[in-house]
């Protein structure tokens, strides 16, 4: 087999399911019926940083908990001097104000409304934080953009007074992502030798590449990619010496004969001594953008590019359907009648800036049968739609008949994205009568899939009190709210039922896990 096809354009993933060829002509007769998604309204920003922008925020039209929102941080010299931009997109913008507040944003330092200079749909800003911050804290800065009357929304990020050399650092990781795309100058530059390349590189698939691969793997190999776009830059973690980058950007590349693009995301982790940088990390994911009207099926099965091999995917009791998840979109495939649909995604064909395309979502798709019907939890930051700048959890259902997603709940969540996932990671639990159950904020919810009821039937569990068995469908927590008590309640997701364990007079009880 030639070295091209194993080191780039062959990462497939193949589903072992029986396909014949699919056509153009497949889905002929299966017109779209579900409503279309509205385009993202909202502007985005950024922190402006030597003429670089980093730190891009998106906006949140629901009040968000301060304390959870640490997306980004931006060290700022002793003269305070922040500038920073907003992209309108068309979208008229009223006035611009912030609030500095502490880091869990129950004390308010400082509010100010801000004028700019407005440049086409963007509008710069360029302000100086009074003299109320304590050098080294950090600080949250929210701010709030009004598009009329009724309308405001929140950005959030942080804020450090401190010279922690960000723009060396910055220089470093933006020069070293460049050179990715030249082996050449990633060799010249001396990046090679920063590299800890061993035997715990794998260096089979771009898909993730890391620190310990080889710099051909680093350089994408003979694979001829280029970067259409700037990266956006968010500074995660900094300190004296040490700081945290995450950059995404979209690329292209030419597999099978087609031009296909992916969405790359870098982690870097670098500790700069004053004369030498060091790369203490590096890891890069690729996964390709699912080309859903080309050639990608085929009489083997379905072929989803350079990707995850861990795909996230269930298929019906039957084996003839399937749904997955590839690039921040969800579809499910019949093969019965030759049929795929893409249930969902903020990403489309019309819609693909950076707000369609920024990846704060998941998909978690809990029913699948043997017509199509899929039921499924799209979670996480809401890029577009009827809940745009939301954050939470929206439980929806595909009909295979009607072609048509509907959502049935909305769960807001008020916490950071990140932190949701932890919690329906915890528990997700469909039971053989179509309720639903999830762990959102220490609550437990219970949906009537049948019925499109919803309540909460707990409140108040500590996830670091509650354990949940292995397939889900039981949990036991503290039910005095500590880690250990008097009490633990333990329910059973199948038939509802609630039983209280205690530990008698005297004695204390501790949950530690199922068998």
């Amino acid at each position: 087999m030639k070295k091209t096809v194993i080191k780039g354009i062959a990462f497939v993933v193949i589903f072992v399911i029986s396909l014949v060829v699919i056509s153009m002509v497949a889905n002929q007769g299966n017109g779209d019926m579900t409503a279309p998604m509205p385009a993202a309204s909202l502007p985005t920003m950024a922190i402006v940083e030597d003429g670089q922008e980093i730190n891009q925020m998106y906006g949140y039209t629901m009040q968000m908990d301060t304390a959870d929102m640490r997306e980004s941080i931006t060290p700022i010299k002793t003269a305070r001097q922040i500038n920073a931009v907003v992209h309108g997109y068309g979208t008229e913008i009223a006035g611009v104000s912030y609030e500095l507040r502490s880091i869990d944003g129950s004390r308010l330092i400082e509010n100010t409304e801000l004028t700019g200079t407005q440049e086409g749909d963007d509008l710069y800003l360029s302000f100086r934080l009074k003299d109320l911050m304590k050098e080294g804290e950090e600080y949250s800065l929210i701010f709030l953009v009004n598009l009329d009357e009724s309308r405001q929304v929140r950005y959030y990020t942080r804020v450090i007074q401190a010279d922690y050399y960000l723009t060396e650092k910055l220089d470093f990781v933006t020069s070293f992502s460049d050179a990715t795309f030249d082996a050449e100058v990633f060799a010249e530059k001396g990046y090679a030798k920063k590299l800890e390349t061993n035997s715990d590189g794998d260096n089979s698939s771009f898909a993730h590449v890391d620190i310990h691969c080889t710099s051909s793997q680093v350089t994408w190999g003979s694979l001829d990619v280029t970067r259409i776009e700037k990266p956006q830059i968010w500074v995660k973690e900094i300190a004296p010496q040490t700081a945290s980058f995450v950059l995404n950007y979209p690329v292209s590349y030419t597999e099978g004969g087609s031009q296909v693009s992916a969405s790359v995301t870098e982690y870097y982790r670098v500790r700069y001594t004053g004369d030498t940088m060091y790369l203490l990390d590096y890891e890069r994911t690729a996964t390709q953008y699912f080309m859903e009207k080309s050639s990608r099926f085929t009489e083997s099965g379905l072929q989803l590019g350079i990707t995850d091999k861990n795909v996230v995917m269930k298929e019906s009791d039957g084996g003839n359907v399937f749904a997955f998840v590839q690039a921040g979109a969800l579809y499910v495939y019949n093969s019965a009648d030759n049929r795929l649909a893409r249930l969902h995604s903020f990403r489309d064909e019309d819609n693909d800036d950076l707000r369609a395309r920024y990846e704060n979502h998941s998909y978690e798709v809990l029913q699948v049968d043997e017509t199509g019907n899929v039921t499924f939890l799209v979670y996480g930051y809401m890029n577009r739609g009827r809940h745009e700048g939301e954050c939470g959890v929206s439980v929806c259902y595909y009909s295979s008949t009607l072609n048509v997603t509907e959502e049935m709940v909305f769960i807001p969540y008020n916490k950071s994205a990140g932190l949701l996932k932890a919690d329906l990671e915890t528990l997700s639990y469909v039971n053989g009568k179509n309720d639903l159950y999830l762990m959102v904020d220490g609550n437990i919810w219970h949906i009537g899939l049948e019925d499109k009821s919803s309540e909460i039937v707990v409140s108040g569990i500590s996830t670091a009190g509650c354990r949940v068995a292995e397939n889900d469908s039981m949990l036991v927590w503290q039910k005095d709210l500590k880690d250990y008590g008097s009490t633990l309640e333990f329910m059973n997701l199948n038939s509802g039922k609630l039983t209280e364990l205690k530990a008698g007079e005297g004695n204390f009880i501790q949950a530690l896990g199922f068998m």
